[in-house]
């Protein structure tokens, strides 16, 4: 049986990087059984048994990449360029989240340890504001529904015969 794990980071008392746990709450109302949810607040090095096992993991978190407010970007770490070289050297730039360990270290830890699931999805969102306090800004908040669509795509996908 195939097992995917979504995963959102953040923290909701952080503004914007409580954009994980946001996107998390819409795709757990939807996903199915053999998708595990899960919200990290914290480290995210607790990624690696979460998605250890997995067919798929799908992870959400927030960036400071320079885009305009509610922006994303979709990476798949550990393509390829073609020719072997991994495609992505910097998995996940410009994290601005609340993590002691940024996503794109988890992501070369996972890789030294074979800790990699099978396929791994990460969705930024750039966020405006990271100071203290409740509530995202609208133009995260708007991303919020966009990037549970495009994830719930993929866990659909992932299950596709």
């Amino acid at each position: 049986m195939t097992r995917v794990v979504v995963a959102g980071l953040g923290n909701d008392l952080r503004r914007d990087d409580g954009v994980g746990p946001a996107v998390m709450l819409r795709v757990a109302r939807s996903a199915g059984p053999g998708v595990t949810v899960v919200v990290n607040a914290g480290e995210p090095a607790d990624l690696l048994e979460a998605w250890r096992h997995a067919d798929v993991a799908i992870v959400v978190d927030a960036m400071d990449a320079g885009l305009e407010p509610g922006a994303t970007r979709r990476i798949e770490a550990g393509a390829t360029d073609g020719q072997g070289a991994l495609a992505d050297a910097a998995p996940f730039p410009g994290s601005a989240s609340s993590h002691l360990l940024p996503l794109s270290s988890v992501v070369e830890l996972a890789r030294a340890l074979d800790a990699m699931p099978g396929r791994l999805l990460i969705f930024g969102v750039q966020g405006a504001a990271f100071g203290y306090g409740e509530g995202l800004t609208p133009e995260v908040e708007r991303a919020v529904e966009r990037v549970a669509a495009e994830i719930l795509d993929e866990v659909g996908a992932a299950f596709a015969p």
